[in-house]
């Protein structure tokens, strides 16, 4: 069977194509489209920009898999339309106008997600999961017996650029309002209580990026799917100094990502320091792949 999943973001749609036997499944195709529903938000609501620059993504990936033999369509959204106050509207809105009925996922449901998608493709005892995305992070600790703690916070790393960034890169005092939003935003989660973690599971595109980034600066090889701390700490002095090489290097590497990239290091980066972590792996899986193997291959009774 062939499963497409359209996961719509704050920041990014990504529609992925899987082939499924029992409960495996091979990603046969993968499409990122930049749409930056987030950007389309007053005074909480998805104005109608928004809602056509979405039906006008998803009338794209429709027509794409008119093409395929996709045996089953999905459409789920995260924190681009739960965090909205026109919620239902825009669901709505979007089945009349493209066909798709959007299932809008909960923060708890996502960090969940995560979960399943990552330990999928990993065997972990007990770890926790970080997942930033374009308008929340998701935060997961799990162990033997499963996921413990599974926080969502309203702050990711489009939204924090839309709301704090005033140019191309934040300025010394924009990165410091930043951090301090983080850390209000983690204290209220209490987050402060969780224990120290050696190594950050990285879910999502902030991660990838980042991993990319270093991979870029320190000539690692693309089959590396971890980076240290200090080498995380070496790419934040270089993207702070804001000069030539820092724009060239962002551009060169996830030139889609050219707004967001700093806004997610910072997020990534107080969450580091308050794990005492030494070490970020890069998860090849998500919530795409949690979505797949808990809702269509084993659904949920």
């Amino acid at each position: 069977m062939r499963y497409a999943l359209i996961d719509m973001g704050s920041n990014t749609i990504r529609m992925a194509i899987y082939a499924t036997e029992g409960t495996t499944f091979e990603t046969l195709f993968s499409k990122k489209y930049m749409a930056g529903l987030i950007g389309y938000v007053q005074e909480g609501r998805m104005t109608s920009e928004g809602i056509e620059k979405a039906c006008e993504v998803l009338r794209t990936c429709k027509a794409l898999l008119s093409q395929l033999d996709i045996t089953e369509t999905v459409l789920f959204a995260t924190a681009s339309l739960r965090n909205i106050s026109n919620t239902q509207e825009v669901v709505d809105l979007i089945f009349l106008r493209t066909g798709y009925r959007v299932h809008v996922i909960s923060g708890h449901e996502e960090a969940f997600l995560d979960y399943f998608g990552v330990l999928h493709g990993i065997s972990l005892e007990e770890g926790i999961l970080v997942d930033i995305g374009g308008g929340s992070t998701e935060i997961t600790t799990f162990a033997a017996d499963g996921p413990a703690y599974m926080e969502s916070i309203p702050i990711g790393s489009l939204r924090l650029y839309t709301e704090m960034v005033s140019k191309f890169l934040p300025r010394d005092t924009e990165t410091e309002r930043i951090q301090e939003r983080v850390n209000r935003e983690l204290k209220k989660v209490k987050f402060e209580k969780l224990p120290h973690y050696d190594v950050v599971c990285g879910v999502g595109g902030t991660a990838r990026a980042l991993l990319q980034l270093i991979q870029e600066q320190d000539k690692l090889s693309v089959d590396n799917r971890s980076f240290t701390v200090e080498q995380f700490r070496c790419l934040k002095k270089l993207l702070l100094k804001r000069d030539e090489t820092a724009k060239k290097l962002i551009l060169r590497v996830c030139p889609e990502r050219v707004h967001t990239i700093v806004p997610g290091m910072l997020i990534l980066d107080v969450i580091l320091k308050k794990l005492n972590s030494k070490m970020v792996y890069v998860s090849p899986y998500g919530v795409r792949e949690g979505y797949l193997l808990r809702h269509c291959l084993k659904p949920i009774a």
